[in-house]
């Protein structure tokens, strides 16, 4: 009997769409594992080329396979253009893998210490024979790096800070590229003979934002539980795969992240999901409520009063026969949960079907990749009433950032596309404005701007370095603008990259409440910020939030998904997240500031 991996929308971890950025970045790094092999020169630069000529195409990926245009790009050929297919039909590359398997795992370390791309690391392997962070941090204590072209002072003190962090991240993976990896697992174990079912369990169940394993449950037939861990064992992807117990066997992939399989029979399957989701606390919680009972659970089975396992034939008839109500997934880290549980007090959490839009995204006028129609037409293939753009403001030169004059033009193509088609799915226009060191927006100057906008993100994009109360002081004063409607990626952290900056969270939050500005939950699996920790306390204090995916291409408002995961492990009320009002309740969102300021 073979099984199917179980596919699941919000709270147990959809699929991962690939859009063309991403593609383009599966084939610089293929360019750059090729180039750290020492393969031919001209192979790696075709690679890199095609993700240069991907990431300036115009028009979504899968349009782009669909049309036959992907193999009219000039840089793409027949190789690249195999990846990149079997990247939007799959979500990864075997050829990718093929080349990280191949690569030793401490030059891809060394790749992840900020300042040491490909030419440098080989030039460390080839000149001083440093091949692992360990060599890599003896080498800069000892000053050798200056011995060699292109490794100044700066880059050495560079080097030894970023040692610390790429060894404290080391085999981690963020939740979006975790559950990748889990679910192709998955569906490979769920069509083995004998395999009923397959769960994606653990932390990447319970939707944390970081995670150093995929651990997978299998529902599997007695007499086959031998054949499915050596088939686990035996996957070409796996590194240093061993059994670990007669039920049970882990390896890793090339970058050190773990794969872990446990097998249990069908009458065991529904209690191991119970054990193998949540957190010890969460666990223990359980068992305290089987106590409670009457039962006992011991041995991966809940015991009746006189030894006898007592039948449960799915997770909530589990959770049922201790007393109390299925705890979605996402809640079950041990803080009160089984409480609410016992009492019925369980607050509804938000779906994704509950969204109707977002309001931070960015387009061809900035950094984006896809215009401002072809946003909103992403926006109404997903059901969407209403989308907001919010590109950069002049501040982010980096980022192609707008002026007041270029915001005026952008303000005709919203009006021009809301004449024709509101009806369908109605634009907002804003502006993800720059806070400066001193507080300031970076367009508060301009006459009449800010003024002209339905809406205003702040967001801190530099000066990280402040200590907490000059950082603290200055989103206050930039929160404290009439115009300012939500506050963006509100720690400024880049997982696994760096740490967000110091900063009164207390403080913001309290003001925040106190003038209804919204606090982002900023989707981007590279930032799931404000962390779901702190919405516990945010919603004590009445915050207000907007999840939004900080999209730059159309298949990434399909971020929104992690920023749903941050708003059910906070317990937000659905009713206090923006993306599940109405046009014309968000209307009167983004005009409530605007409103406050004329009565004042």
């Amino acid at each position: 009997m073979s099984g199917a991996a179980q596919q699941s929308g919000v709270g147990e971890g959809g699929g991962s769409a690939v859009d063309r950025s991403t593609a383009a970045a599966v084939l610089a790094e293929i360019a750059t594992l090729l180039e750290l092999q020492g393969a031919n020169r001209f192979k790696a630069r075709a690679y890199a080329g095609a993700a240069r000529a991907l990431e300036r195409a115009a028009g979504s990926l899968h349009g782009l396979i669909a049309t036959g245009a992907l193999g009219e790009i000039e840089g793409i050929g027949p190789a690249t253009r195999s990846v990149i297919e079997e990247l939007a039909a799959t979500g990864a590359s075997g050829y990718h893998e093929e080349l990280q398997t191949r690569t030793p795992l401490g030059l891809l370390e060394l790749l992840r210490v900020p300042g040491l791309g490909a030419a440098k690391v080989r030039t460390l392997q080839d000149e001083l024979g440093i091949d692992t962070l360990d060599a890599l941090e003896t080498a800069a204590r000892e000053g050798r790096l200056l011995r060699l072209k292109g490794f100044g002072p700066r880059v050495q003190a560079a080097v030894l800070d970023g040692i610390g962090f790429v060894r404290a991240s080391s085999g981690r993976r963020l939740l979006s590229a975790g559950d990748r990896a889990a679910r192709r697992f998955a569906t490979t174990l769920a069509d083995l003979d004998g395999v009923r079912e397959v769960r994606v369990v653990g932390t990447l169940r319970r939707r944390e934002e970081v995670h150093r394993e995929a651990a997978l449950l299998a529902s599997v037939e007695p007499e086959a539980r031998e054949e499915v861990l050596g088939a686990f064992l035996a996957l070409p992807a796996l590194l240093a795969a061993e059994r670990v117990s007669p039920s049970e066997a882990r390896g890793s992939l090339a970058d050190g992240f773990g794969v872990r399989l446990r097998v249990v029979e069908p009458a065991d399957f529904a209690i191991a999901l119970v054990e193998a989701t949540g957190t010890r606390e969460h666990v223990e919680a359980f068992a305290g409520r089987a106590t409670l009972a009457g039962l006992e659970l011991r041995g991966g089975r809940l015991l009746d009063g006189s030894g006898e396992v007592v039948a449960v034939g799915d997770e909530a008839g589990a959770y049922a026969a201790v007393g109390l109500a299925w705890v979605p997934p996402e809640l079950r880290e041990g803080m009160g949960e089984t409480d609410l549980a016992a009492s019925g007090s369980l607050p509804r959490l938000l779906e994704a079907d509950d969204l109707r839009g977002c309001l931070h995204n960015h387009t061809t006028w900035s950094d984006g990749s896809a215009s401002v129609a072809e946003m909103a037409e992403a926006a109404l293939a997903r059901g969407w009433r209403w989308l907001g753009i919010a590109d950069h403001s002049a501040a982010a030169a980096y980022a192609g950032g707008l002026d007041g004059e270029a915001l005026a033009e952008q303000r005709e193509e919203v009006d021009d596309w809301n004449a024709r088609r509101g009806e369908e799915v109605w634009l907002f226009h804003g502006v993800e404005a720059d806070i400066l060191p001193d507080g300031r927006l970076d367009l508060a100057d301009e006459e009449g701007v800010l003024a002209s906008l339905d809406y205003v993100v702040a967001s801190v994009h530099s000066s990280f370095g402040l200590d907490e109360r000059a950082q603290t002081e200055r989103v206050l004063a930039a929160l404290g603008h009439p115009a300012v409607t939500i506050l963006g990626h509100a720690t400024g952290r880049r997982l696994l990259q760096r740490e967000g900056y110091r900063i009164d969270l207390e403080a913001i939050m309290r003001f925040a409440a106190e003038h209804g500005i919204a606090i982002e939950i900023n989707a981007s699996p590279r930032r799931l910020d404000l962390p779901w920790r702190w919405w516990h306390r945010a919603r004590v204090l009445g915050v207000e939030t907007v999840i939004d995916p900080d999209a730059h291409a159309p298949l990434e408002l399909d971020y929104v998904r992690f920023g749903v995961d941050v708003a059910r492990k906070g317990r937000l009320d659905p009713d206090s997240v923006w993306n599940t009002l109405g046009l014309d309740e968000v209307r009167a969102r983004l005009g409530r500031r605007g409103q406050e300021a004329d009565d004042a």
